[in-house]
């Protein structure tokens, strides 16, 4: 599971700077975003919220086995195995930074998370397009 961290740079820059850095296995990804002061207080207010996901989505997703690795604060789903997926609609990627996170590219993730990143530890779940359609709208909808 990667280790994910916000890193807040020195004060004084003409931006206030967020670093996050994600390690997947001997990878490294990093990815800078710069936003103004009041950006970054609302983004870190929501982030401290509990999610609320749809419930057709979560029922999927509890129907499904996902709860067993990944968590979503706020609710009854708290795996430890894959990576919390508390506001994971807000994030810019998935897969560790692989892929942008949009509805078709989480969507073939779901599908087949090993032929997108061989090696990858979800297992291919064998989920119809319907539950697919149902945990992307729960997903995208986590912010």
């Amino acid at each position: 599971m990667p280790d994910v961290f916000p890193v807040l740079v020195e004060e004084g820059l003409a931006e206030p700077v967020a670093l996050v850095v994600g390690v997947h296995g001997d990878v490294e990804l990093a990815g800078l975003f710069v936003d103004e002061p009041s950006a970054f207080e609302e983004w870190a207010r929501v982030q401290s919220q509990p999610a609320r996901p749809d419930s057709a989505g979560y029922q999927t997703f509890l129907a499904s086995g996902c709860a067993a690795c990944h968590a979503i604060d706020g609710t009854a789903a708290q795996g430890r195995v894959g990576p919390d997926l508390t506001h994971v609609g807000s994030r810019a990627s998935i897969a560790a930074g692989m892929f942008p996170n949009e509805p078709e590219w989480l969507a073939a993730w779901l599908r087949s998370p090993d032929s997108m990143k061989p090696g990858a530890l979800m297992p291919d779940l064998n989920l119809s397009e319907g539950r697919v359609t149902a945990l992307v709208r729960m997903l995208e909808g986590l912010r």
